[in-house]
């Protein structure tokens, strides 16, 4: 399983800060605070190049990565993040430009309160990992997702399409409880008396009959075509 943003966040910063940064001497003109934001931006920086992966393909890279620095990085001082993106690109065998699903969290959190509220998918934003991460967080099936027209990975496809779906069954059951009411009630005799009636379910074979609108409105609500 990948690791998310935060996981790749975290681990990056402790490679840098335990393992890296150790080795070099920090510049004599950077005070403390300086330092700190200077390793904020290295996190940063090196995630969004980091290739999504992972948790143990990332120790592989990470420590191919510290090898491949040391060679592109001759000097005492903290190397630059230039010469850390280079390393990277070389342990992970990563071509100059890289695209990949990975985003900042706020895409996220915009695609997940859209499915909240709307129910449905953030036009232009939502996507694949999306998805698995509403599932994973308990917010929709596959199925939910599938049927609101949300992007799904291709090999959960099928589960969605086998998932039923319980709105339909609900109107299934609603239809079933109207035509058994209409069924004990005797009204069915009604149609059965007027065989040039039978098999047409226009309005204006019972026009005044609220048990024939009852029925009519749940076969619409449930998107029966009538014969």
């Amino acid at each position: 399983m990948n690791m998310n943003f935060e996981e790749r966040t975290a681990a990056i910063g402790a490679l840098l800060r335990d393992e890296v940064l150790k080795r070099y001497n920090r510049p004599d003109y950077m005070s403390d605070d300086i330092a700190r934001r200077e390793i904020a931006d290295m996190v940063s920086d090196m995630n969004h190049e980091w290739p999504v992966m992972s948790r143990e393909r990332f120790t592989a890279v990470a420590a191919d990565f510290h090898r491949h620095l040391r060679k592109v990085h001759g000097s005492r001082n903290w190397p630059t993040i230039a010469a850390m993106v280079k390393a990277l690109r070389e342990a992970s065998k990563l071509p100059a430009t890289t695209t990949s699903e990975d985003e900042p969290p706020h895409i996220y959190d915009m695609v997940a309160d859209w499915w909240r509220e709307k129910g449905g998918a953030f036009p232009s934003l939502a996507k694949r990992h999306h998805a698995a991460r509403l599932v994973q967080a308990g917010l929709a099936t596959w199925g939910e997702l599938r049927r609101k027209g949300f992007p799904i990975p291709d090999e959960r496809v099928e589960e969605a399409k086998a998932e039923p779906d319980p709105h339909h069954e609900a109107k299934l059951a609603e239809i079933a409880a109207v035509a058994e009411r209409l069924r004990t009630s005797g009204w069915a005799g009604k149609v059965a008396a007027a065989p040039e009636k039978r098999g047409h379910w226009a309005k204006a074979a019972l026009p005044d009959d609220p048990r024939w609108q009852a029925l009519k409105e749940a076969r619409d609500r449930a998107g029966v075509v009538l014969p």
